[in-house]
């Protein structure tokens, strides 16, 4: 049994609680809160995580508290909610790793879309395509000039196999249908260090991570992944200005609970979300991470969610990933 189903299963053996008690959204929160984050501490995940907590605790009257549970791809944050009764006091905060794990682990210890409510997406933020300044890469075009010219030569590097990071390239890849070598990294800011040394061609960092290095000079941005410009970057083109029509990609966090969870419940927690986000010093908080709040009812995330796993099931077939 690989690493990934054996942390998880691991977790999902120590019981999987299937009562919950009879509360209504009128009586939640009843306790205090646990949000779950699958991010390492100082990740935007659970700096959002934070933010978001921050904000519930004073609309609840409870505490909201934040738990780092990192590891096997969000799987081990994912197992340990579902170990908690489908009360609503214990939540998760995931990234896009929901929506890939699907696609990319065929063994998983449970079902990501039958075993969790999609509640109410948070945030999202664009990745930036970088390159050392020392490249001579000055824009998207040269950089698929050269890759065109050197098929199998150019590498590029990601935050681990299969993660965000990994997809955001392998789309970008498939898109502007260019041959390269993929370099996973432990880290954002090791696949950065080595990006300014020159060591990897590029790569498509979260902008938090990235935005020292480039402020030193040693990165250079080239664009921008989503549909829109950033505002930290505003001057910078998105990918799909600067020459690969329709790339978009974001990193992007949301909300699960675990099934079972009173309709109620669920409710009462998107419409508190939603409130939270609407603070201006959240809208802030949010910016300095380059991130922006998401907004959608729990059935349009639902059906977000399942077109998010739709796109990673294609880029896994397109791509050829393996890590099973």
């Amino acid at each position: 049994m690989k690493p990934f189903r054996i942390a998880a299963a691991l977790i999902i053996a120590l019981g999987i609680s299937t009562s919950a008690p009879a509360v209504s959204g009128q009586d939640y929160p009843s306790k205090p809160v646990r949000l779950v984050t699958t991010g390492g501490p100082g990740s935007s995940g659970d700096i959002i995580s934070r933010a978001v907590a921050q904000k519930l605790s004073v609309i609840w009257g409870q505490p909201v508290i934040v738990e780092n549970r990192v590891g096997a791809g969000g799987g081990i944050g994912a197992g340990h909610v579902l170990t908690e009764q489908a009360d609503g006091h214990t939540l998760l905060i995931n990234s896009s790793a929901q929506a890939i794990s699907v696609a990319l682990h065929s063994n998983l210890p449970y079902d990501t879309l039958k075993d969790f409510i999609d509640v109410t997406p948070i945030a999202k933020q664009p990745s930036v395509l970088v390159t050392g300044t020392t490249t001579g890469i000055k824009s998207v075009a040269d950089l698929v000039a050269l890759a065109k010219s050197k098929p199998g030569e150019l590498n590029y590097g990601s935050a681990g196999l299969g993660g965000a990071t990994h997809f955001s390239a392998e789309k970008l890849r498939l898109a502007a249908d260019i041959d390269a070598v993929h370099i996973p990294y432990l880290s954002a800011s090791a696949a950065n260090l080595d990006a300014a040394a020159g060591r990897i061609t590029y790569w498509l960092s979260p902008i938090s991570a990235a935005l020292s290095l480039v402020q030193d000079g040693r990165l250079r941005v080239l664009g921008v992944s989503t549909a829109q410009r950033s505002s930290i970057f505003p001057d910078v083109p998105t990918i799909a200005e600067a020459g690969i029509p329709g790339y978009d990609f974001s990193l992007w966090f949301g909300l699960w609970a675990k099934r079972g969870t009173p309709d109620s419940i669920v409710s009462k927690i998107q419409a508190d979300v939603a409130t939270a986000l609407q603070d201006p010093a959240l809208h802030e908080q949010f910016r300095t991470l380059g991130s922006e709040p998401m907004s959608m009812t729990s059935a349009q995330f639902a059906a977000f969610m399942r077109s998010e796993v739709n796109e990673a099931t294609r880029i896994v077939k397109e791509a050829n990933i393996k890590v099973d």
